[in-house]
């Protein structure tokens, strides 16, 4: 139960997030939600993954 728990608030990675003079993070996770969303905004665009390194 605990694993379950954690695996479903876990963030995961960050990433910076806002440039290099500022302390924001974003999650991983979050950030590859959004880029789907956008790209599946795009008429022809079928979004199946997304990677950011």
């Amino acid at each position: 139960m605990t694993k379950i728990i954690h695996d479903q608030v876990w963030p995961g990675s960050t990433l910076p997030f806002g440039g290099p003079t500022r302390a924001l993070r974003i999650a991983e996770r979050a950030a590859s939600a959004v880029l789907r969303r956008a790209a599946d905004e795009v008429p022809g665009v079928t979004t199946v993954s997304c990677r950011l390194a």
